[in-house]
């Protein structure tokens, strides 16, 4: 007689290799509905190509998520160990430098049926692979990859004889399913978001800083603004942990904004020459769909005023016009935590929103 606390929707997308026709199609008709209420997107691929280590993509805010998750699920090979720790000890920077950092898990591009749902509507979403051992293989997928061999005999009989990885990525993707439909307060954490902007920005200024100074445009609003977003999300993350859970309203209010957090970072209009692609933080590259772009209006203009023999200075608006877009967002994003969280989580008044 279980039942979750939230609705779940398993979905098979059809068209996937022309141009993610199915899933895109899927999120047009129900923009609205996934706007206002849809958690989180789990995207399942390919999920095994081989059985040495997980690779995985996400919003940073499902990070924490999807490592509970993996420390629930044991070792598949049989060891003492959870498939969380695989995934940490054989990740290269712990692997070759004796390191104990945890499991790296990169930006989503737009490779596959999570496309949409982050880069439309914002909402959060994951990808993850098992993959072979890189040490051992010289392919990024396996070699019959899209062809007429890509069949169940070949997956039973070169991928996963047993099956084990497939069973033991059911069951991580099951136990994160059951965390984010189950738990009373949404697992979504917020800072792990703020602080990923904030290094991405860091590299950003690293990269283009001096240009931009040379055209005199001043990055320090946006400096501002993330730190200011930094600071709130990990205020809101503190009064997290004294809300009164058997409250309704106060339970409600915490898990609206938390579902809500990547949406401030979508802009009606989209990003340059892309404006089916909204997300103005994280989107696929538009020089390469399989790589995640940070601040893709300013990287892929860049790109092009830096590859271009005559650069056309019109290009200097458009990346001024970004970077005036990018703040916006973030600074929504932290009213909404500042104002919201302190008021009404405590309880000290009733705002009309």
């Amino acid at each position: 007689n279980w039942r979750p606390r939230r609705t779940i929707i398993f979905c098979s997308w059809a068209a996937e290799e022309f141009a993610l026709i199915g899933s895109n199609e899927f999120v047009e008709d129900y923009a609205r509905i996934l706007t206002t209420r849809a958690v989180a997107y789990l995207n399942m691929d390919i999920l095994v190509q081989g059985n040495f280590t997980i690779v995985a993509s996400a919003s940073p805010n499902l990070k924490e998520a999807m490592f509970e998750a993996a420390k629930l699920v044991p070792d598949p090979d049989g060891s003492d160990s959870t498939l969380y720790d695989i995934w940490k000890d054989r990740q290269f920077t712990n692997r070759y430098y004796g390191l104990n950092l945890p499991p790296q898990i990169g930006s989503l591009g737009a490779g596959s049926d999570y496309a949409s749902f982050v880069g439309q509507c914002g909402v959060s979403s994951m990808n993850a692979i098992y993959v072979p051992d890189p040490e051992r293989t010289f392919y990024s997928v396996y070699p019959l990859y899209h062809t007429v061999y890509e069949t169940f005999h070949m997956v039973k009989n070169l991928v996963d004889p047993e099956f084990i990885y497939h069973r033991a990525f059911g069951q991580f993707y099951g136990y994160l399913l059951l965390i984010l439909s189950n738990s009373k307060v949404l697992p979504l954490n917020c800072r792990d978001y703020a602080l990923d902007l904030a290094t991405n920005f860091e590299q950003l200024n690293y990269t283009h800083g001096e240009v931009f100074n040379e055209q005199n445009i001043d990055l320090t609003s946006l400096t501002t603004v993330i730190d200011e977003l930094t600071e709130a999300t990990k205020q809101f993350h503190r009064r997290l942990n004294f809300i009164d859970t058997t409250d309704p309203l106060a339970v409600r209010i915490a898990n609206d904004q938390l579902m809500m957090f990547e949406r401030a970072f979508v802009d009606p209009v989209g990003l340059p020459g892309r404006p089916f692609t909204r997300n103005v933080i994280y989107a696929h590259s538009y020089q390469d769909r399989y790589t995640s772009a940070k601040f893709p209006g300013i990287v892929d203009t860049m790109f092009e005023l830096i590859n271009s023999e005559t650069p056309d200075p019109k290009l200097w608006i458009i990346i001024r016009k970004q970077i005036s877009t990018i703040i916006h967002a973030i600074r929504s994003a932290y009213l909404h935590y500042r104002t919201l969280s302190r008021d009404r989580l405590r309880g000290r008044g009733v705002i009309v929103v």
